[in-house]
């Protein structure tokens, strides 16, 4: 079967499985929950031609020039609390359906879908056929891939932009890698490390007296693809930043809340992360009198201080953010934590050990595809390091790795054993 007939037959299934997910959750298919609102906002307000901002209303209380005081509607514009790609994107999908949910759901299955055929094209670039197979459909069935891409969320599109980056700075596309990378920056910030990593680690692709070029131009094409929404961001801030939501990020994994938790190293909301007086009256936005920008200094000063004045807790956070980046259960307190976590020991708990078995049998070789696979797995460690530990943490890399380490390793171990087993043939 030729490469594009393959890639065709792991999209259809790719997308058979999400519209099956799709489906099962069909009773509440219209209700969005957590990061979900704040993606649909932002595409409605494109949508609107409004920008890339978050409209939210509240009551205030106003003194009133007689004495008293009413309370008053007050509406609070968000303009970088959410990264501008995913709204982008569905931004053209919230305009010709009206903001329908399911079709906002369907735009993004088709996001998440589209990863298995770009993880078969890059896995048979590398291990042949059986290894673009394994890939592809591995991809296609990941159960958290699959959920991921049901619901309005960045990691599916941050998934394929960086399956797309590694295959092609594989390739030698240098700027098209570039553009690709600063891309996956502009949908989940988070990526930075990884990305720049993964620049440096692509270099090794060239010959040695080529590879600091090949480096900068894949850098340099990075930084000028979200040069715009950083000056964007410095006009309206007085700095440049992706998004002002970083600030309650952090906070959310470095503090005693995080670490007393049952599951320590996962995030926590700023209501159970913030002591001491002044707590956010605006929850995860923070301080109205501060503003957005405001209350993400003040976040981020507030994880600065805790580090600072505890590091031996911040260092066993730091080891249980590892271990929570890394375990297949997702320790999930909602409803269906049973059903993920059996998920996650069956997808996960067995690809771990083949990405650590592939690092390790890779680690004298050192080919390109192992350095960028170990670029992306460690800049998003990093990520979770600083930030806080989670499997969706690590959802973006998981493809790539599967592609890049795992589909290659089975399918060498699969010829290995087939070759193994023929009958020896015998000279005439």
């Amino acid at each position: 079967m030729t490469g594009r007939r393959a890639a065709a037959a792991v999209l259809l299934v790719a997308l058979l499985v999400r519209a099956a997910l799709l489906v099962a959750i069909w009773d509440t298919v219209g209700i969005l929950e957590g990061d979900e609102k704040g993606y649909e906002q932002v595409a409605r307000s494109l949508a609107r031609g409004d920008g890339c901002l978050i409209q939210q209303g509240g009551c205030v209380e106003q003194e009133l020039p007689g004495g008293g005081s009413v309370n008053a509607l007050s509406i609070r514009k968000f303009l970088a609390f959410r990264a501008p790609l995913l709204p982008l994107v569905l931004a053209p999908v919230h305009l010709v359906t009206g903001g329908s949910p399911v079709a906002l759901r369907l735009a993004c299955i088709v996001l998440g879908a589209l990863a298995a055929p770009l993880a078969l094209l890059a896995a048979r670039r590398l291990g042949g056929d059986r290894a673009g197979w394994i890939a592809g459909l591995a991809v296609a069935l990941w159960p958290s891939h699959a959920w991921l891409s049901v619901r309005i969320l960045s990691e599916p599109l941050d998934a394929l932009l960086l399956l797309a980056a590694a295959d092609l700075l594989l390739r030698r596309r240098f700027a098209s890698g570039g553009v690709a990378l600063g891309l996956a920056v502009l949908c989940r910030p988070g990526g930075l490390i990884a990305a720049a990593f993964a620049a440096a680690a692509a270099a090794t692709v060239e010959e040695k007296g080529r590879r600091a070029r090949a480096a900068l131009v894949t850098l340099g094409i990075l930084a000028a693809v979200v040069a715009p929404w950083l000056v964007r961001n410095w006009v309206h801030f007085g700095r440049p930043l992706f998004v002002t939501s970083g600030g309650v990020t952090i906070l959310g994994g470095n503090c005693d809340a995080a670490l007393e938790a049952d599951h320590p190293g996962k995030w926590v909301s700023p209501e159970k992360a913030w002591r001491g007086e002044d707590p956010p009256d605006l929850g995860m936005h923070g301080w109205a009198v501060l503003g957005e920008g405001g209350s993400s200094r003040r976040f981020a000063a507030a994880a600065k201080g805790w580090v600072r004045e505890n590091p031996g807790k911040a260092i066993r956070l730091a080891g249980w953010k590892v271990v929570r980046f890394l375990d297949p259960d997702t320790r999930s307190e909602k409803a269906d934590a049973g059903l993920k976590a059996l998920l996650g020991w069956l997808s996960w708990g067995p690809v771990l050990v083949l990405v650590a078995a592939a690092l390790w049998l890779g680690r004298r070789e050192r080919n390109p595809a192992w350095r960028i696979a170990l670029a992306l797995l460690a800049g998003h460690l990093a990520a979770a390091i600083v930030a806080y530990g989670d499997a969706r943490m690590r959802a973006p890399v998981e493809p790539v790795l599967l592609a890049l380490l795992v589909a290659p390793l089975v399918a060498a171990g699969v010829a290995k054993w087939t070759a193994a087993r023929a009958p020896a043939t015998v000279p005439a």
